[in-house]
């Protein structure tokens, strides 16, 4: 891809965050870019096809982050994972918090799929933990399904609760910590000094 189209999709991903995919025109875009609107046509025939290709990156993004499930047999491989959902997050805040009608309603497909593979992973991770002694069995909710779905609903709306309440919503610390919160009260004794010795540390303010 040349430099000239990597700019112009990098600058409707911002005017997106900003405004929203619905209300941003291809002349702002031209002119963010410091483009001609001749030189914008040239490279993508309209704005909807603009929009596609954020999707494409975007969509290929988030496949990676789901592709970091398990690669440690710890509660770092999770940490690592939220981590990187954090910065997705902020690089496409409209993804998350843009509810106007967009020009491509198959465009919402990619989300849906994304937030019910980190519900299963999540859920997959109770599984993992309960088989190494760290999460206590739960007899009256054996998959954890709401639980999951709770975190995974964290996971994807904290930026724009945050929001609402007036917040920062770029603290990598408090949006790690907010979802650990809910893994927590599960933890055996054993799980709990694994947290304490694992991700404690990661949580804590810097001095």
């Amino acid at each position: 891809m040349t430099a000239t189209k990597q700019k112009i999709i990098q600058t409707a991903t911002l005017l997106y965050n900003a405004h929203g995919v619905a209300s941003v025109r291809l002349q702002q875009i031209a002119d963010s870019a410091e483009l001609s609107i001749g030189n914008v046509a040239y490279h993508f025939k309209n704005k909807d096809a603009i929009t596609l290709a954020v999707f494409h990156y975007l969509s290929n993004e988030a496949k990676e982050i789901l592709k970091l499930f398990r690669k440690t047999p710890d509660l770092l491989d999770f940490d690592q994972q939220l981590k990187e959902w954090f910065y997705f997050q902020r690089h496409y805040a409209f993804y998350f918090t843009d509810n106007s009608p967009w020009p491509n309603q198959e465009l919402l497909h990619p989300r849906e799929q994304s937030f019910s593979r980190l519900v299963f992973q999540v859920q997959k991770r109770f599984d993992f933990h309960i088989k190494r002694g760290i999460v206590c069995a739960n007899s009256s909710q054996p998959n954890y399904q709401a639980v999951a779905e709770t975190i995974a609903m964290i996971i994807t709306l904290w930026p724009s609760y945050r929001a609402l309440q007036g917040r920062s919503v770029d603290n990598e610390r408090e949006y790690k910590r907010d979802i650990w919160n809910q893994f927590v009260p599960y933890f055996t004794a054993r799980g709990l000094t694994e947290y304490n010795e694992l991700i404690q540390p990661l949580l804590a303010p810097s001095e």
